[in-house]
């Protein structure tokens, strides 16, 4: 007994550690087809990451960003299959033409678990990658987290790192101090003001037990470091966790900040980008609810219009975590901010993987980019993921606008 005892101790170890020694995803690419909606066309590829369920991880966190030249990033973090929300390592990849090819993954050296005085390991999480054109640098933001083995503390802090072109990768990690006991960047759409300025929304508290709000703060950067310049106005909602996640566009002269909550999800608007109007809840343009909740949403603009990208029930998809595919994509009115139901548009597939953790970034002028990975989390575990045809495939959806 005593030796089986022990046996399966070590298996127990060494699946523990086999979850954090992951080697970058080595993808390749399909086009999975393409989708016309009233005034874009989008064109759907999916990486293949030659997922292996039994390794303990999947590659998740899927993001990118471009420089108006035709740099790009391309980011994703890993997960271990058995546990919650529990990160090890950041993955990157390189473009030089718009993200049409991509290098292949390197794991990063710097943004990865490390060591603190207390035992307790250290994890940048939910990047999300930006380019800064005045300084002409990639940033990415997100969150750090405390970690006792798989258990993780609710410390978020918010996280920054630069790349580094010189060594193509990213600097040390650094936190941006805010005035909040908890604060997290994780999953953000920020927006970079023509002056430099970045409007970064936030998820705050001020103690651990208080519901989560919103704050959007305005930095500056000078290429290395990020300062606050000023914080907005707190936006609310007293029910179950607040509201979290946020996501902001700026169109013409006003900005829209989109927020996620376990009911449902919420948008606002705003003349200065920094202080918000009352937020509505998501709504189709017939009064009825979309049906997003629990799942963050986020932002394309081009001529003018605002659309929104989110995950909604009610589109044969029960099977699917939250409801967390497809994705879609529909024009939000400017005016009234309800979405225009005859625009919605199913813009990758559904095969039982949730995707909700995603990014959407402009490449190019009436070209932008929504950015998902097929988190191999489920009932079942992934076996039963797998069996809808999931495979923890990334997917890039290229919208292009007519005009």
């Amino acid at each position: 007994m005593k030796k089986f005892v022990l046996f399966f101790y070590i298996v127990c170890i060494y699946s523990f550690i086999n979850a954090f020694e992951c080697k970058p995803p080595v993808v390749k690419e399909v086009v999975d087809g393409v989708v016309k909606g009233e005034d874009f066309t989008a064109k759907i590829r999916r990486f293949d990451t030659n997922f292996k369920g039994e390794n303990g991880y999947c590659y998740v966190q899927s993001r990118m960003a471009f420089s108006p030249e035709g740099k790009g990033i391309f980011t994703c973090s890993s997960l271990a299959l058995n546990g919650m929300d529990v990160y090890s390592g950041l993955f990157y990849s390189l473009s030089n033409d718009f993200g049409k090819t991509w290098e292949s993954f390197k794991s990063s050296s710097t943004i990865k678990r490390y060591k603190k005085p207390d035992n307790s390991e250290q994890m940048f999480l939910d990047a999300s990658p930006v380019y800064h054109k005045k300084t002409g640098k990639f940033l990415i933001f997100g969150a750090s987290i405390s970690y006792t083995g798989k258990k993780h503390k609710s410390n978020h802090q918010v996280t920054y790192s630069v790349f580094d072109e010189s060594v193509n990768d990213f600097k040390t990690q650094k936190i941006l101090k805010l005035p909040y006991k908890i604060c997290s960047a994780g999953c953000v759409q920020v927006h970079i003001q023509e002056d430099g300025s970045i409007l970064l929304p936030v998820s705050v508290k001020d103690n651990p037990k208080d519901l989560t709000s919103v704050v959007v703060v305005k930095c500056s950067f000078d290429g290395e470091e990020i300062k606050v310049l000023e914080v907005g106005k707190k936006i609310t909602h007293n029910v179950r966790r607040g509201v979290y996640e946020p996501s902001i566009i700026k169109s013409g002269k006003e900005y829209f900040l989109s927020l996620r909550n376990d009911k449902t999800g919420f948008i606002a608007r705003s003349n200065d980008g920094l202080n918000y109007q009352e937020k509505v809840a998501l709504r189709f343009d017939d009064g009825s609810l979309v049906g997003n909740y629990n799942t963050q949403t986020h932002w394309l603009e081009n001529a003018g219009k605002i659309y929104l990208v989110y995950t909604r029930s009610g589109a044969n998809n029960d099977h699917v975590f939250r409801h967390r595919a497809p994705l879609f994509v529909a024009e939000v009115d400017k005016q009234t901010l309800l979405v225009k139901r005859s625009t919605e548009r199913a813009i990758t597939a559904n095969r039982g993987a949730r995707m909700g953790n995603f990014g959407c970034i402009e490449i190019q002028p009436k070209r932008w980019a929504v950015i998902t990975s097929e988190w191999m989390q489920g009932k079942g575990g992934w076996r039963g993921v797998m069996k809808y045809g999931a495979n923890n495939s990334i997917y890039m959806t290229e919208i292009q606008f007519d005009k």
